[in-house]
């Protein structure tokens, strides 16, 4: 019998490290996506790039769980056999792509090398065949809220990875878009976040007459996406899980409706019609997912047809015979 999910949801809040010292080529990491019976989505960012670079990728079946991380030379035959892959330099560096012709339900390892230098290694993990009748295990979390609060609730999931996590499921709500809203968030150096040009950033002031910022450029979405990935926990748990993404509000911003924010509360229009396609466009940039992809799936690929108004979430992925999962915007 099929079942549409029934989700459970944690919230992340607590005390613990902040940004994962990492390799400065790849400072957040590796991840992966969308896995279907046969594929899954590839992601990593090269930093530093002036011009787009040619990375290679190693996809192995025969890596082991405690090389995930790390920086060592992944072993094995290479599956992938689609050649080089490009860093895009008008996309922040990100490398993007889906790599199929994968078997069902089986453990790959992978990693990406730019320039001599490698990626730590990341493990996915396909979707079960449409006739498996196995049990399903997922994860799923949502509020990720980066300022002034620890992912702890994260590395009691990566702590769990010997039951054999199948995915986990972003319900939304990725990152926060403001840098330091003081009704909710705290202004900790620790645990802060810096805007490269906050020029380009909404100022906004509190109740209390202090100035934060809420993003409105791809320059400052991107510094978010960024910071936030060099977290530990949550670069811990794309090197070990696929991931199934959906959005909230505070991708683009909070409380908000179509392409209008709703920090006045009414008092005047906020209509932000190129700020909502900023939005979208770095959420396809560095979430691993199947959307906003060129027509080869080896790129990312952003525009008109792809952002407000025409963005398109909805979908749902076979697990087996006893999951369908429903996406929903």
């Amino acid at each position: 019998m099929r079942s549409v999910v029934a989700l459970l949801s944690c919230f992340l809040f607590a005390t613990v490290a902040a940004l994962a010292t990492g390799n400065p080529r790849f400072p957040q990491s590796v991840a992966s996506g969308d896995p279907s019976s046969n594929s899954v989505v590839l992601w990593t960012r090269v930093a530093g790039l002036g011009a787009d670079g040619s990375v290679s990728l190693k996809i192995s079946s025969s890596g082991t769980l405690a090389l995930v991380g790390s920086q060592e030379e992944l072993s094995g035959t290479n599956l992938w056999s689609g050649g080089k892959l490009t860093a895009q330099a008008s996309h922040d560096g990100v490398v993007k792509m889906v790599a199929s012709g994968l078997q069902a339900d089986t453990y790959y390892y992978y990693q990406f090398t730019y320039n001599g230098t490698r990626s730590p290694i990341g493990r996915t993990k396909t979707a079960p065949s449409a006739s498996s009748t196995r049990q399903v295990k997922y994860a799923s979390f949502v509020c990720n809220d980066y300022v002034g609060r620890y992912f702890n609730v994260l590395k009691h999931l990566c702590d769990q990875e010997a039951d054999q996590i199948d995915f986990v499921l972003n319900l939304g709500d990725y990152i926060y878009e403001t840098t330091g809203n003081p009704s909710f968030q705290t202004t900790s150096a620790a645990r802060s976040m810096t805007l490269t040009n906050p020029s380009e950033a909404i100022p906004l002031t509190s109740a209390s007459g202090a100035t934060y910022y809420a993003a409105q450029s791809v320059g400052n979405y991107r510094d978010i996406y960024k910071t936030i990935r060099q977290d530990p926990q949550l670069q811990r748990l794309h090197e070990l899980f696929p991931m199934v993404s959906v959005w909230d509000d505070h991708e683009f911003s909070d409380d908000s409706w179509k392409d209008n924010a709703t920090y006045l509360n009414g008092y005047t229009s906020e209509q932000e019609t190129q700020r909502k396609k900023n939005s979208e466009q770095v959420w396809l940039e560095f979430i691993p997912n199947k959307l906003g992809l060129n027509s080869s799936s080896t790129a990312v690929q952003t525009g008109t047809s792809n952002l407000f108004p025409n963005a398109t979430l909805t979908g749902a992925m076979n697990f087996g015979k006893n999951l369908d999962l429903i996406l929903t915007d």
